[in-house]
């Protein structure tokens, strides 16, 4: 029975119209349309450079949007030429697991290194080139493998990501759409390996009027409660000018603190995998130094060194424990722990040969038969039988034998895969880590900038962040402008005075912050600022009836001079509340400073200090005048009473602050003084 089948080439379906046409040397199956090769011709420009030809195809949008979103647009600028691999709209779709969310929102530099890892800056690769190489460094420091089937199919990397789009030239480079997404190694795994340690706490938000707690905000985290305390204390403005401390509500807040912490097997503030991989850190041979704090180095257990711990200590031993004896007899034991004890590469003796150094040359003792041995191959003698060998280095049957290139085998001669084996001579190579990675090539660990001495270059007063091996970029901290590199302090006065008061002098310090200095004759910390008594009274419309009193008063020499006074003014509102006969008569002359007097408590008491004086006198600068504290239900009072020596009477009357301020609601007139309608 004939099934639908579609097949998808070069990201386009064709349908199987018939099927299973039977041949003598195969099979034909006929479609339904005529498959355009790699559609390649549709795309290339060789007028357009790479970038522009990724900006303009909707086939390449996906990865578009990744490179936009890096914030690092000088990587496809400058001449070139370059080689992009590009994934299909389809392959970064399928990142959409959270992957994708959190690369574009918390791990940026994740999403950089990826983007990078598609991308080589130093040639243009073709395909015909690429069949020819078998790895490529990419720009962002790591290896990509490339590998050709016995069909002539390329695949990159670990996971044979296949190429469906090949050979899109532009001006500065060429275009390869991929199959899937090449996948640094120094990213994974992807999503975070946090385990955040996370604490509750009860914290009280600012203390206010209780009338208006839900205007009061929690700190930052913190979610309010029902519950609040009551009692506390906080300083409130008369009317922008005069402050005064009145008892208030605090609310209590949850406030919920995630301690940042990476789980085991992950360090830095990255949580990147220590070195070995996170699952057996350290190669299971040693301890990882994780966490947060950690550096990601490894304390070898006893029998094992190296960076990674993937060197056994003793040269002459080898094994999972470190604990067999090498059976290397006439050379150097290669004492990884993996290794079976074989003698490491053209460390033979004289006379030696073989992977044991176990196998004795010596001269033919027939001169017709050390005729037939090639240059590079010496005499053996096994029981009693003489042949040819090729020496350590060469490769053959003793007859022919040709200089061995060790970077040539399948494991590169024991390189790292982040490392480069170099050919020194017949079967002698050296490994040397890429650039971004340190160790003896044996082993690579990335480098991470940021936790070396010089930071990644960055400025003392700048954060480093790792980006990828051997990669970082410097951000100046809060306060500080520049490029990471150079950072200079902020000048946080030169926007509304830094915070401070409007007359005080706003200073930037070395740290980014600032400092606030009241100027002189003002008293305050720099965000306050006040003047003298007179002074404020003179500067505050509000009480400018009560000023023009004090000026007819010349009181200046008794209020001046760090004298320590406290003022009872009245608002001008309760002054023209006054009947207009009264007021003319207390503002005779005599009449008008005995009242301002009786307004003047000689020494500086807040309304808290008041309360602490109940039940006393406090002197007004009216010597026969002086004012009893009484408290009633919490509510401060104050008592005048009056001695008039021409005529012996005493009058008492209470005069009360409900809000407990330092500004009067009233005048103190003849209802308190009656004499001195006289």
């Amino acid at each position: 029975m004939f099934q639908n089948i579609e097949l998808l080439i070069h990201n386009n379906s064709y349908g199987i119209v018939q099927s299973n046409v039977g041949a003598s040397n195969g099979i034909l199956h006929i479609i339904d349309g005529f498959i355009s090769g790699n559609n390649s011709e549709n795309l290339e420009d060789q007028r357009k450079t790479v970038a522009e030809i990724l900006a303009k195809e909707h086939v390449f949008q996906r990865f578009q949007i990744m490179l936009e979103n890096i914030e690092y647009p000088e990587l496809l600028k400058g001449p070139g030429p370059f080689t992009v691999f590009v994934p299909s709209n389809r392959a970064v779709d399928k990142l959409r697991d959270g992957t994708l969310f959190y690369m574009f929102t918390e791990g940026r530099l994740k999403l950089q290194e990826l983007v990078k890892h598609h991308i080589l800056s130093s040639a243009r690769l073709t395909v015909d080139r690429l069949a020819t190489i078998p790895r490529i460094l990419s720009k962002a420091n790591q290896i990509i493998s490339i590998n050709v089937d016995h069909h002539g199919q390329i695949t990159l990397g670990d996971k044979a990501v296949p190429l469906y789009r090949r050979d899109i030239i532009a001006s500065d480079g060429v275009i390869h759409s991929l199959d899937g997404i090449l996948i640094p190694p120094s990213i994974i795994p992807i999503l975070p390996k946090q385990c955040n340690k996370i604490h509750h706490h009860i914290v009280t938000a600012p203390c206010g009027d209780c009338s208006a707690l839900s205007s009061r905000k929690c700190p930052e985290g913190a979610a309010p409660m029902e519950t609040y305390d009551v009692g506390c204390k906080y300083d409130a403005s008369a009317d922008g000018v005069l402050y005064s401390r009145k008892l208030g509500c605090a609310q209590h807040c949850n406030q919920t603190i995630v301690k940042p912490a990476c789980c085991k097997g992950f360090y830095g503030r990255e949580c990147r995998a220590c070195p070995g991989g996170f699952k057996e850190p350290c190669y299971a041979h040693g301890e990882c130094i994780d966490g947060i704090k950690g550096n990601g180095s490894c304390k070898c257990h006893p029998n094992f060194k190296g960076i990674a711990c993937h060197i056994c200590s003793h040269p002459n031993k080898h094994g999972t424990n470190c604990e067999q004896d090498c059976l290397c007899l006439h050379g150097s034991c290669d004492n990884r722990p993996e290794n079976s004890g074989i003698c490491l590469p053209n460390s033979c003796e004289d006379g030696f040969m073989g992977n044991l150094c176990d196998t004795r040359t010596e001269t033919c003792g027939s001169e017709n038969l050390s005729q037939y041995c090639h240059a590079f191959a010496e005499c053996t003698y096994t029981n009693n039988t003489v042949r040819c060998v090729c020496k350590s280095g060469y490769e053959g049957n003793g007859l022919s034998c040709q200089s061995e290139d060790v970077c040539r085998r399948s494991d590169r001669g024991g390189c790292d895969r982040n490392a480069e084996c170099v050919t020194l001579g017949p079967g002698n190579a050296s490994c040397i880590c890429n650039t971004g990675w340190s160790g003896d090539g044996h082993v690579c660990t990335e480098i991470n900038e940021c936790l070396l001495n010089m930071r990644g270059g960055c400025h003392s007063n700048a954060d480093c962040q790792y980006i990828g091996p051997g990669q970082s970029s410097c951000v100046c901290r809060k306060g500080f402008a520049g490029n990471g590199k150079i950072c200079t302090a902020r000048d946080p006065c030169l926007q509304s005075n830094g915070g401070c008061h409007l007359k005080a002098e706003c200073k930037a310090t070395e740290s980014g912050s600032r400092e606030c200095t009241c100027p002189e004759g003002y008293g305050g910390d720099g965000i306050i600022c006040f003047r003298d008594v007179l002074s404020e009274l003179a500067g505050s419309s509000y009480f400018s009836g009560f000023n023009a009193w004090l000026q007819k008063c010349l009181l200046r020499t008794e209020l001046r001079g760090g004298a320590n006074v406290t003022v009872l003014a009245p608002s001008d509102a309760a002054i023209k509340d006054m009947n207009r006969t009264e007021k003319a008569a207390w503002e005779q002359s005599r009449s008008l400073c005995v009242l301002v007097r009786s307004h003047i408590l000689v020494g500086g008491f807040s309304t808290d200090q008041l309360m602490e004086h109940r039940g006393q006198d406090l002197q007004t600068l009216n010597t026969f005048i002086t004012w009893p504290v009484a408290s009633e239900n919490g509510v401060s009072s104050l008592c005048s009473c009056v001695s008039v020596v021409c005529v012996g009477l005493t009058v008492r009357e209470c005069f009360t602050f409900p809000d407990l301020t330092f500004r009067t609601r009233s005048i103190l007139t003849q209802k308190q003084f009656p004499e001195m309608k006289r």
